[in-house]
């Protein structure tokens, strides 16, 4: 081994290793957002198909990330971490492969591991939208091939990957793959071959119905035109355009037009994925292009054209500023989490930033609490309940099947809305017990949940009353059961 990849292996097993130890950071943002992973993932773990078994408005690789993670932990909430050091690894040794460049392995382990949402600050710990991380991972993969790489064969298999992860990523990925035109006949054989065996694992894990998963997606596209052109308006900030200047600066001073191109062409994808995600700032893309720039791989394949060779101080600064930003984040996130280790379990921290986060606190862990009792006292064991509410805690916590059907997120006007949602006899699907959060701004839930609440009961609501019966009540929620159990209960 050269010293460079004995460098790059004892820096990916000391960030794993501390990741692993440190478990799950405290949450402090996007609190509940945790139970998206364990609740889906949890579903997975009982041979839950996505899309087939339950609505989602993302495809199913983040599901089996989480659940894998689960069963390598135990089923404890530290398997998110698990999951993200398992997969952040492998994603690392992708990108160094690509790349022959160990920086841009840790790079891509960092932003993976970070228990942090892109741009809402490093020490307000969150798990709230990771699947953006591994988007950006995948999506950093392509970039690099495209500019570095040969065969395609990574590029293809990304591709496939990002679209079952989250669609606006395998968009995002399409101007890169052009970005390498002209194509040669090798490259595209590689394309083609890493892209079919890709489909052909990801299909045969939805049992080859497609037909579900497009559905899904189809109505989750139509729910987010609301929410793009609100996050159109606020993203793509003065903190992204700052960004982008190293880039554009390190363009100039490599040199060619494809040099200059890259920087534009970064800059303007990661705008694009601001603007789709739940992100204010931040562009992980331009660490990418940055090491790709510099790389001796994409010289030597003479991938970026006419220009002057990088290797001097100003290219070496230049390309520093770009990636420091998220690598300085992610290790005060990893090394803060570990400081502040909480040891097992799941700890909702007073909210960071109430007025962007949904329910969090000791507020939403005594609504949890009211809720884990409730079903304690008047269900089985076995009685596994839809929650009308914007995630499920309770069949993970206690650990009950799952009833099929129902969505994996309730976000109004993001994964559902008036326009496009699926019919109730979807969502209720097999439930016999659905659990209605009662919502109160004075008991302490933020004013952002009401939206997600009021659009479910608009929705549902006359069904849940048709189908089921009132058992009990409590001060943050409604228990109902099918017509006939309500009655024997």
């Amino acid at each position: 081994m050269t010293r460079v990849r004995w460098l790059f292996a004892a820096a990916a097993v000391v960030i794993c290793v501390v990741t692993v130890w440190s478990g799950l950071a405290p949450q402090r943002l996007f609190e509940h957002d945790i139970f998206f992973l364990l609740d889906n993932g949890y579903r997975v773990t009982q041979g839950q198909v996505p899309h087939r078994d339950f609505s989602s408005a993302i495809g199913p690789a983040m599901y089996v990330i989480e659940a894998v993670g689960l069963k390598v932990s135990g089923m404890r909430p530290e398997g998110v971490a698990y999951a993200n050091s398992l997969f952040g690894v492998l994603l690392a040794l992708w990108a160094y492969w690509v790349s022959r460049n160990g920086l841009a392995g840790i790079y891509t382990l960092l932003l993976v591991v970070a228990p942090f949402a892109i741009g809402w600050g490093a020490l307000n710990y969150s798990y709230g939208m990771l699947y953006n991380r591994f988007g950006y991972a995948l999506l950093g993969i392509v970039l690099l091939e495209c500019v570095t790489g040969e065969l395609g064969v990574s590029t293809g298999a990304a591709c496939v990957l990002l679209a079952s992860l989250k669609m606006s990523y395998a968009v995002a990925a399409v101007p890169f793959v052009l970005f390498s035109w002209p194509f040669q006949r090798r490259r595209l054989g590689g394309l083609a071959i890493g892209g079919v065996v890709a489909a052909v694992v990801v299909l045969a894990y939805l049992r080859f119905d497609v037909g579900d998963m497009y559905r899904d997606l189809t109505l989750a596209g139509r729910s987010r035109a609301w929410s793009f052109r609100e996050m159109l308006s606020v993203g793509f900030g003065v903190g992204s355009v700052l960004e982008a200047v190293p880039l554009l600066l390190l363009g100039v001073l490599v040199g060619g037009r494809r040099a200059i191109g890259l920087a534009v062409l970064t800059f303007a994808v990661g705008g694009f994925l601001i603007a789709t995600n739940h992100q204010p700032s931040g562009e992980p893309l331009v660490g990418y292009a940055a090491l790709a720039m510099v790389s001796g791989v994409a010289w030597k394949k003479a991938s970026l054209g006419a220009g002057r060779r990088p290797g001097g101080l100003p290219h070496i600064a230049l390309a520093g500023i770009c990636v420091a930003p998220l690598m300085v984040q992610s290790i005060v996130s990893v090394g803060g989490a570990a400081i502040e280790r909480r040891g097992g379990g799941i700890v909702f921290e007073p909210v960071s930033q109430s007025v962007t986060t949904e329910t969090g606190g000791p507020a939403y862990q005594a609504v949890v609490d009211d809720g884990l009792d409730l079903l304690r006292r008047r269900t089985g064991p076995q009685d596994g309940v839809r929650t009308m509410d914007m995630l499920n805690p309770f069949n993970y916590l206690l650990r009950r099947p799952s009833p099929f059907g129902g969505m994996a997120t309730a976000a109004w006007n993001y994964m559902f809305s008036e326009q496009a949602h699926i019919p109730p006899d979807r969502y209720f699907g097999t439930a016999r017990f659905v659990m209605q959060r009662k919502y109160d701004p004075k008991a302490g839930d933020y004013t952002i949940e009401n939206p997600n609440i009021a659009g479910l009961e608009q929705l549902y609501g006359p069904t849940l009353r048709e189908r089921y019966a009132l058992i009990e009540e409590t001060a943050h929620w409604r228990l109902y059961g099918l017509n006939a159990r309500a009655d024997s209960t």
